[in-house]
């Protein structure tokens, strides 16, 4: 059986070249490893940094 996360990098890497690959690869592992708090702490960052146009 094949990981899905090493599927998916394998997938990012071919799609967006090696390097981009790896990182997408990187943040995808540590999202998965991530806790509720720093995702919603980072997607609050996010939006604070874009606010959405009303």
């Amino acid at each position: 059986m094949i990981d899905s996360s090493r599927l998916l990098g394998a997938i990012a890497s071919q799609r967006y070249g090696d390097k981009l690959g790896i990182q997408v690869f990187g943040w995808l592992r540590w999202w998965g490893r991530a806790g509720f708090v720093e995702r919603l702490l980072i997607s609050r960052l996010i939006l604070s940094l874009n606010p959405p146009r009303h």
